[in-house]
């Protein structure tokens, strides 16, 4: 995996016409200089050059967004921690995306300080980095692990409206091997010409746009600009730790929850909490009205707990050997 620390881009004012370039790259990576500019009805020199700045500034990565079983990474599971007095979350959370397992890791505010998702190949490489890498660090004082059941959702768009936007859900089957690396190009570089990937894996620019198309078809990958939300002016991201009510199923209250707008995470998973959200809001007084509106009032949840995200620092995975 490659490490990318906390967002901090180095360009950090923007237009109106930059933020409608961020929405369009948002829903399509790929989408081509002239297609925005025509959408835009601006001229192709100004988008080209305004799409150039926005991705070489790092406001903007073009990511390709896949369920990780995609690429071989098959047990997934979240760890919150608490970390002793006298020891800084922040330096210990952004010591562990050293560990090449660990693609997410957060600061909080609430019971838990340190938020942690590992992605491995297998449960025993999983059980392994929790209890070298987590369990045995003199940093924490105590750590609850909730082993996914399902990734239910994965929708970092988080401009989107409630409905009618596809997100990226549980695989039924795995990709070959083929299929896989050409993901884990796109994952490091979205906006990679298809003829080079090609170039990389022996095979013709047309055979690697009909995997990617047919890929993209079934729901299986997203081609997105991922951007940190502070960029669109959302500041606050929030974890949602949450049982269903009795009567409901896991998978019913995991739906209700990917129907928020705020919402761009959702899995399934065992432990004291079985279903596990992450939302990002404009600010505090936003993350609130959520959870009066659209948390409190459903009646398939019975409990839910809180953590506000202080910072945030992860890896870009990729394909499993």
């Amino acid at each position: 995996m490659a490490y990318e620390p906390a967002w901090a881009p180095s360009r950090t004012s923007f237009d109106s016409l930059d933020t409608e370039i961020i929405r369009i790259l948002q829903s399509d990576g790929r989408a081509s200089s002239m297609d925005i500019a025509r959408t835009l009805d601006e001229p192709v020199a100004t988008i080209r050059r305004k799409v150039g700045e926005l991705i070489s500034s790092g406001v903007v990565k073009i990511r390709a967004v896949t369920h990780p079983s995609v690429l071989g990474l098959r047990s997934m599971c979240l760890v919150l921690l608490r970390v002793k007095p006298g020891f800084s979350a922040s330096e210990f959370a952004a010591s562990l995306v050293e560990v090449p397992q660990i693609d997410y890791v957060a600061t909080c505010l609430g019971r838990f300080q340190v938020v942690v998702e590992i992605l491995a190949r297998d449960p025993r490489e999983m059980a392994d980095v929790i209890e070298t890498r987590l369990q045995m660090a003199h940093e924490v004082e105590s750590l609850e692990v909730s082993p996914y059941f399902q990734l239910h959702y994965l929708q970092p768009d988080f401009t989107r409206p409630a409905e009618g936007v596809p997100a990226v859900g549980e695989r039924a089957e795995p990709l070959d091997g083929t299929d896989s690396r050409i993901v884990a190009a796109l994952n490091r570089d979205g906006r990679r010409p298809f003829g080079s990937i090609g170039a990389d894996l022996e095979m013709s620019e047309s055979q690697v746009r009909k995997r990617v198309t047919r890929l993209v078809n079934a729901g299986h990958l997203r081609i997105m600009g991922v951007i940190d939300p502070i960029t669109l002016g959302f500041r606050t991201s929030v974890w949602i730790f949450a049982t269903p009510a009795t009567g409901t199923t896991f998978t019913e209250l995991a739906d209700a929850f990917a129907q928020i707008p705020s919402v761009t995470y959702v899995a399934t998973a065992a432990g004291r909490w079985t279903v596990l959200v992450e939302a990002v809001c404009r600010d505090e007084a936003d993350v609130l009205r959520m959870l009066e509106e659209r948390v409190v009032t459903m009646g398939t949840l019975a409990s839910f707990e809180t953590a506000i995200v202080r910072n945030m620092y992860y890896n870009i995975p990729s394909a499993a050997e």
